[in-house]
């Protein structure tokens, strides 16, 4: 059994996937499985897949759906660990020898994520920092912001299975914010380690650039979740909930914007969590 799963999906990745493939069997911890699903391309990953002889590789196809297709691999992982990685990235050689050491080291730990290097064809890079050490307070961080990147994740597996998550298909686009909001629900204990241990391919055909408006509709909905969840653990909740419903109508008449509504619903969150 592997200590590691690695969990990929590859959409049309031809240009990109070997430098992918590449980062992760050479990584300088081996024990592990790679599980990658071919989401429905219709270029050459699928044949580029195939012609990769490392018997760490475990390769599937599926019909272009891309949230089934991460709960598929997510859902064949048998490690102790699981480990997220996108098609057009590259992971640091020793990504996976801290991430496992730092787990081990602290079995309390349910999820742990890195800082990021982006980089694009300019040859620009842009180191992209998150927190830093354990999350004291996850909820209250995530309804700030979701800066908890995704592609730099690994997962208790422990954690993962006795909690039967998956990738939520009504929050698409920001599919990740909603697990780390109910990983955080579920009292899942956070750590960022403080070093990019990713590269982050930017490019113009990111979600974060084409989806950009219904991304953020949906990261607005958790958002609201997440402020519903946390009033209702607290006894001075009630109030704090009717003025979030007030706020949200300023919000709809224009009289707040988002980042306003979001700052006061998170200085009043602070004071109960």
């Amino acid at each position: 059994m592997p200590r590691v799963s690695i969990t990929m999906t590859a959409y049309n990745a031809e240009k990109y996937i070997t430098d992918a493939l590449q980062s992760v069997l050479m990584q300088s911890f081996d024990d592990f499985e790679f599980i990658i699903v071919d989401d429905g391309s219709s270029d050459a990953t699928w044949q580029i897949l195939n012609d990769c002889s490392d018997k760490r590789l475990i390769i599937l196809r599926n019909e272009h759906d891309y949230i089934a297709s991460l709960n598929c691999a997510m859902h064949m992982a048998r490690g102790e660990y699981i480990v997220r990685m996108d098609a057009d990235d590259m992971m640091h050689p020793d990504r996976l020898s801290m991430q496992v050491s730092l787990m081990e080291q602290n079995p309390e730990l349910d999820v742990c994520t890195t800082w990021m290097e982006g980089f694009d064809l300019r040859g620009m890079h842009y180191v992209a920092p998150s927190a830093k050490g354990k999350l004291e307070h996850p909820l209250l961080h995530l309804l700030h912001k979701n800066n908890l990147y995704h592609p730099t994740a690994i997962i208790r597996s422990s954690f993962w299975k006795k909690h039967h998550l998956h990738y939520d298909s009504d929050y698409i686009y920001a599919e990740d914010y909603k697990l780390w909001s109910e990983c955080a629900k579920l009292g899942a204990t956070f750590f960022v380690i403080p070093q990019c241990l990713h590269y982050y391919r930017v490019s113009a055909q990111q979600v974060s650039r084409t989806k950009a408006t219904a991304q953020a509709e949906v990261s607005h909905r958790i958002q609201q979740e997440i402020v519903e969840h946390i009033t209702k653990q607290s006894r001075q909740g009630q109030h704090i909930g009717e003025l979030h419903q007030m706020l949200l109508t300023l919000e709809k008449e224009h009289l707040l914007n988002h980042k306003e509504l979001i700052t006061l619903c998170l200085n009043l969150c602070r004071r109960i969590v």
